[in-house]
């Protein structure tokens, strides 16, 4: 048993590690924008001589004998997620975290064997489930950034500006990366000569509600000539009320999540070495 904890501490350990390596440029950049600075940045680094592009190489190779195109929700899972994973690079992931979790195992001796193929089949769905967070926490920035950008896209077509000018000019009000490769997606085709419903179409079946809300505001507006702009407004602030009341659900959870590690670690630890003292003392 205490093989087994020594075994997930160390491999949480190396996760945690890795995730901090992964986020650490990050964090920079963010650091860099809210001081005013986020056009200076490092010199670019060689991309064949970054430890993460080697890795990233490995991590192909290891899935090319396995990979196999990945089926229709697995590509809208990784594309959703703000990712340009391949299918060799998906499979590969995949196996990696199997081996890993394989070899977080070893310790246990000879007792791990039986063990071992679930253990490479549960390392494989950790990257779908990480996925799966990843678009969560991808579709929640962009829920929180919509009504700002609709509300300037607002502004800019009363002033006079056309849609697909308010749109460019309204990317760089987007906070989150994922919301502003949406709406470049919608500026691009515009531009190029499409027509509003169609450059809308392809965001109809996303899975964010405010966008798709968005996308309908601007097709009605188009099919019946109704001002876009007015339109827009109001929209803008019903996502705003609706993000408010968002935010007063989440933090009224906090309230009672606080309230777990005080059940299960605080008061624990505290009858320890109490209660647990005194019967000792007794004991002896």
């Amino acid at each position: 048993m205490v093989e087994a904890l020594i075994s997930l501490l160390v491999a949480f350990a190396v996760f945690c590690v890795m995730r901090s390596l992964a986020l650490k440029g990050g964090r920079r950049r963010t650091a860099l924008k809210l001081m005013g600075y986020e056009g200076i940045s490092r010199p670019a680094k060689n991309a064949r001589g970054s430890f993460f592009s080697k890795l990233w190489n490995v991590i192909d190779i290891l899935g090319k004998p396995f990979s196999r195109p990945p089926r229709s929700e697995e590509e809208d899972l990784i594309r959703e997620a703000g990712l340009d994973w391949t299918a060799p690079r998906y499979s590969g992931v995949k196996r990696l975290c199997g081996a890993l979790l394989c070899l977080a195992l070893l310790p246990l001796g000879i007792q791990a064997l039986p063990v071992l193929p679930l253990a490479f089949i549960a390392g494989g769905r950790i990257p779908t489930f990480w996925l799966k967070r990843r678009r969560l926490r991808a579709l929640e920035g962009l829920s929180a950034d919509l009504p700002e950008v609709v509300d300037l896209v607002a502004v800019l077509c009363f002033a006079g500006e056309s849609l697909q000018r308010s749109l460019q000019h309204s990317v760089s009000a987007a906070q989150h990366l994922h919301t502003r490769r949406v709406l470049e997606e919608i500026a691009e085709g515009l531009r190029l000569g499409e027509g509003v419903a169609e450059a809308v179409r392809r965001v109809a079946d996303h899975p964010c509600r405010e966008l798709r809300r968005f996308a309908r505001t601007i097709k009605r507006a188009e099919e019946s000539g109704a001002p876009v702009s007015e339109l827009l407004s109001q929209l803008a602030t019903e996502m705003r009320s609706a993000r408010r009341e968002r935010n007063r659900a989440r933090a009224a959870r906090i309230s009672v999540m606080v309230l777990f590690p005080l059940v299960f670690m605080i008061l624990p630890g505290f009858l320890l070495l109490t209660v647990g003292s005194m019967i000792m003392g007794r004991s002896l």
